[in-house]
Formats: C-alpha cells, sequence, structure tokens
C-alpha cells in the first residue's frame, strides 16, 4: 500500500489567524505511524506498507512513514495533539524524521490470538535543530482472548 497524508500548518505565528488544520475526530493511535508521534496536523506523510502472509496463521506487516512538517512556522504534534516540539523561529528544517516499523500477527487457535510490533524513529532535520535528537525504539506484545 502506498499512502500520503497532508494537513495544513498555521503559516504566521504572529498574527491573529491559526491555518493549523484541527482534527476533530482524531484518533489516538495511527495512522501516522506505530509510535504515535503523529497527528493530522501541519504534516506531510508519504507511507509505504505491504502485509505478507506465508500461511493461514501467521501474517506480518513492515511499513515506512515520512515525516515533514507542512510549515515550519507550526508545532510538531503527537497523536493526542501534545507539542512534541515548539521551535517556530530561527533556522530549522522540514523534515522531522522517519519511522520504520514492523508487526507480526499470528492465530495460534480460534480463540488466541497474537500480535507484537517495533518501530524504530531515525530524527531528521527539524528535531536536530530543535533539541535532544536521540533515535527512538519502541516493542509491544498482546494477547488477544476470543470467547
Amino acid at each position: 500500500m502506498v499512502a500520503y497524508d497532508e494537513a495544513s500548518g498555521d503559516q504566521d505565528p504572529n498574527d491573529s489567524s491559526n491555518n493549523s488544520f484541527p482534527p476533530i475526530y482524531q484518533s489516538t493511535h495511527e495512522p501516522y505511524g506505530l509510535l504515535d508521534f503523529f497527528r493530522w496536523q501541519n504534516v506531510r506523510n508519504p507511507e509505504i506498507s505491504t502485509t505478507f502472509s506465508p500461511n493461514d496463521k501467521f501474517k506480518f506487516t513492515p511499513q515506512a512513514d515520512f515525516f515533514w512538517l507542512q510549515s515550519k512556522f507550526d508545532f510538531w504534534s503527537n497523536s493526542s495533539g501534545t507539542a512534541m516540539r515548539s521551535k517556530t523561529s530561527g533556522d530549522r528544517r522540514y523534515f522531522v524524521g522517519t519511522e520504520l516499523s514492523l508487526r507480526t500477527y499470528y492465530d495460534l487457535n480460534k480463540c488466541i490470538k497474537l500480535e507484537s510490533g517495533y518501530a524504530h524513529f531515525f530524527p531528521g532535520g527539524y528535531v536536530q535543530d530543535s533539541g535532544s535528537d536521540d533515535d527512538v525504539d519502541w516493542f509491544y506484545s498482546q494477547v488477544a482472548f476470543k470467547f
């Protein structure tokens, strides 16, 4: 699958008009990467993913998300709307970073399903220009029971 999402950001933080897109019914998890670092606000997000199913019980989905700010004069918001970085003046770049992730799914039987995922975030120029620029790793695992 190839996808592209874009939402406007404020072009001038010093005027009385906010041009940032307000996502009213925003999902707090997905679709903009596994880490929940982004929401549909001041973002450009090309994404590439595919799902492989070598058999009926197992499937896995690798995914790559690339993130730019739509406006470098607005802040970067995570999935809940909290400002991750708010550098809106001085030198800064548009590219926030790349997230690579892998999710695996396994149906143990008709009642028990296993899922796990891993994501790695490679910070871009905007992160480097606005503070700490460490990579981020995240892993999760879950079991779902259906009766």
